[in-house]
């Protein structure tokens, strides 16, 4: 064979050699990509680690990577995928996945993101996320900076795509999450259950894999890129959840639910216990906790926290501190802003059912939005859940205020300074993690609201709301008193004043001539009691007190008649009452007597030009008088008309007349209206303007007599009162006994 057939035989032997290897090539490497995972040697560049572990060595803990344990709620299951297969397959299930509108997360390794291009290239095209895929998240935190960097220089290199989640399966520790979030990673999700693929042979099979699974997990989806086909499992995996709609039968409580008959949210408990209700929401800063938990502590105050079932989940070992410190817990909804009321019901069960399983809590727990007063699909879904819905009066969180440092500023732009105290039952709202700027200023401000502005103990919710000191309010008609109810009315006399008026008059000294008595005789005026005392044989003297106050001075007045077992009647100066209704019965409940001192304040003669002189009531003031005679009762009656003391009712129908002062036609409408009594009384302390506590008290024991008829004051000006009132009574020791008026004036 001569030499030109040898080197043409050579080159087509090579040309077919390299062939043959052109070709094997490329079908190795279509295989290996469809069926074996090759580790390509791939790293982060040198720079892209350095800038990484300096972030994490700069990262605070507060600037980690948010942990989140728990899937969505509205979702009977949130699916996140882990493992790969080829783009065939891959084409499968985004189709499955398409078909029931979930475009989910996929999980990589850093092997998949090296050799599976084309699948991933896929899921991005159909909408599909990509995230960091980690099982165990231990070790040396700056390893795992170098391993999470790697993968995820990687994705965004090959793809595009910055991760923002990683996925893995056991709670991480803190240098963890710092590790995450140096490369960028804003979430990291723990997958709490499992489920492969390759065991979903049957939609029964898939039923019983869900049977364990609670209700809004995370749940991480396997695929086995080496065995079965997975997109039949996953084709029973998503029809198994699509016939377990998680909303739908709260959807039917919500349709039947009658909308008539909501009841309203508690802003504050209709009760007469001495307590006040703080209530929270916002866990997430453990150290904020800490310095709350002491404060409450200090001052002995029970609170109620409420949590979402994400928190009750994320927060197990903040809520067992709050658990052990002798506070409850109640719940809210996860997603405040929803206006899905189906969805809210779902997400207070799921609460309800985490604080069952995981604290031991027992009953229906209270509930309350989070962030402020509840909106209309929360009340409605509250409702439908059987649910008690709390709201508030006061919340010291005022937008604007989130960068506030003293807690003085914030607590007088609230409640100011000499204003009125913290009243029985109510309800305040503090929201944690509100201050950007101070662990401490939640703890400073709720210490300064309950030793500066209340003089009630903070107790729990539930324990109030137990208790058998609440009542309703308004009070149903049904419970009213038969000798109590409507007693007051107009159209009552028609006969001539003077038939009644000297027999039900208690007067006073300086109402005694025509000049003070506009309407009246001399003759008249000369069968009045000018002189305001009660003649009994029982060494009796009656403490009278007018007006109205708030709980600070009222209370302590309260505590200092207990103290010395003396009894009172307030005059009520009605138009405010509504505002605290808690503070009058419990006044009643003491087993004081309580009557009228007008709504409006609206005297029964106009001052005339001279000093102590008065002139006759016009036809417009007669009119006005005569509908706050009745209004001023009925208030009353809506609060404390179903109690009695010793069978006699709290609610009489005395009349304290504004500033004293009288006219015929004035005292004829009190009576039309159905007033049995019109009582001013021996003396006046004019303790609302009292200098010191030492001379009010001289002043009382220099007007005291048996019989004698005290005027005195419970408005927030008479600050010397309770106190003189105390000594006052220290003073006269056993000489008299202190009684209503009604243990006198009803048996005449």
């Amino acid at each position: 064979m001569n030499k030109f057939v040898k080197r043409q035989l050579r080159t087509t032997f090579l040309l077919l050699l390299a062939l043959v290897l052109i070709l094997g090539s490329a079908l190795y490497l279509r295989w290996s990509n469809s069926y074996v995972e090759i580790a390509q040697p791939t790293s982060a560049t040198q720079e892209d680690l350095a800038e990484a572990l300096i972030r994490y060595k700069r990262t605070a803990p507060e600037d980690a990577a948010r942990l989140r344990t728990q899937g969505d709620a509205a979702q009977r299951v949130e699916l996140a995928f882990t493992g790969m297969a080829n783009a065939d397959t891959m084409g499968n299930m985004v189709q499955l996945l398409a078909s029931s509108g979930i475009t989910p997360t996929f999980y990589l390794t850093t092997a998949e993101a090296a050799n599976y291009n084309e699948s991933i290239e896929l899921l991005l095209e159909n909408g599909c996320s990509l995230g960091l895929w980690n099982a165990s998240l231990s070790g040396d935190p700056e390893a795992l900076v170098e391993q999470f960097c790697r993968t995820s220089v990687l994705i965004r290199s090959h793809y595009g795509v910055v991760c923002q989640h990683l996925l893995t399966t056991a709670t991480p520790a803190d240098n963890a999450l710092r590790a995450a979030a140096a490369v960028g990673v804003t979430t990291v999700n723990v997958a709490q259950h499992r489920i492969d693929l390759t065991d979903c042979t049957s939609l029964e099979a898939v039923q019983g894999l869900l049977e364990n699974i609670p209700q809004g997990s995370l749940v991480q989806v396997h695929i086995n890129a080496t065995g079965a086909d997975p997109a039949p499992g996953l084709a029973c995996l998503l029809e198994a959840l699509n016939v377990a709609d998680p909303l739908a039968p709260h959807r039917e409580t919500i349709a039947v639910l009658d909308s008539n008959s909501l009841p309203t949210p508690l802003r504050s408990i209709h009760t007469t216990e001495e307590a006040v209700c703080l209530t929270f929401s916002g866990l997430g800063n453990t150290q904020e906790l800490t310095l709350l938990l002491s404060a409450l502590q200090a001052q002995n105050a029970r609170a109620t926290f409420f949590v979402d079932h994400e928190e009750a989940q994320r927060c197990q070992e903040d809520i067992r501190r709050i658990l052990a410190a002798g506070h409850e817990l109640g719940i809210k909804p996860a997603q405040e802003m929803s206006t899905d009321e189906a969805q809210l019901l779902y997400e207070l069960t799921l609460a309800e059912d985490a604080l069952h399983t995981l604290y031991g809590c027992e009953g229906k727990p209270l509930v309350r939005s989070g962030l402020g007063r509840p909106g209309t699909a929360l009340i409605r879904a509250a409702a439908a859940g059987g649910y008690t819905l709390i709201s508030n009066n006061l919340a010291p969180m005022q937008p604007g205020d989130e960068r506030a440092t003293d807690a003085t500023d914030v607590l007088n732009s609230v409640l100011r300074e000499g204003g009125r105290a913290l009243q029985r039952g109510e309800i305040l709202h503090l929201r944690m993690n509100f201050y950007q700027y101070s662990d401490s200023l939640l703890s400073e401000l709720v210490t300064a609201l309950l030793t500066q502005r209340s003089v009630y103990p903070a107790k729990a919710l539930s324990g109030v709301l137990g208790s058998d000191l609440c009542y309703t309010y308004p009070l149903p008609e049904e419970a009213i008193l038969p000798q109590v109810k409507d007693r007051i009315h107009l159209g009552q006399f028609s006969g001539d004043v003077m038939e009644v008026f000297p027999q039900h008059y208690v007067g006073v000294d300086w109402i005694n001539s025509r000049a003070s008595l506009p309407g009246f005789t001399d003759e008249e005026i000369a069968q009045l009691d000018t002189t305001g005392v009660i003649s009994t044989n029982d060494n009796l003297v009656f403490l009278t007190f007018d007006d109205w106050g708030s709980d600070a001075n009222l209370t302590h007045i309260l505590q200092v008649l207990r103290k010395h077992n003396a009894k009172a009647t307030f005059f009520i100066y009605t138009e405010n009452v509504a505002n605290n209704p808690n503070l009058l019965r419990a006044i009643a409940l003491e087993g004081h007597a309580i009557a009228s001192h007008t709504h409006y304040h609206i005297p029964l003669s106009n001052p005339g030009e001279a000093a102590h002189t008065y002139v006759s009531l016009r036809p417009e003031q007669i009119a006005a008088l005569r509908e706050d005679l009745v209004l001023s009762y009925q208030t009353l009656q809506s609060i404390i008309g179903d109690i009695a003391i010793d069978g006699t009712p709290a609610l009489m129908p005395y009349f304290r007349p504004p500033t004293l002062a009288l006219s015929r036609e004035g005292v004829a409408t009190v009576f039309d209206a159905g007033y049995s009594w019109i009582v001013s009384g021996s003396a006046s302390t004019d303790d609302y303007i009292a200098t010191d506590v030492a001379s009010l008290t001289d002043t009382m024991l220099q007007l005291t007599e048996s019989g004698a008829v005290l005027v005195m004051h419970m408005t927030d000006s008479s600050i010397y009162t309770a106190d003189a009132l105390d000594a006052y009574l220290e003073s006269v020791d056993n000489a008299y006994r202190f009684a209503t008026l009604s243990e006198v004036l009803e048996a005449r």
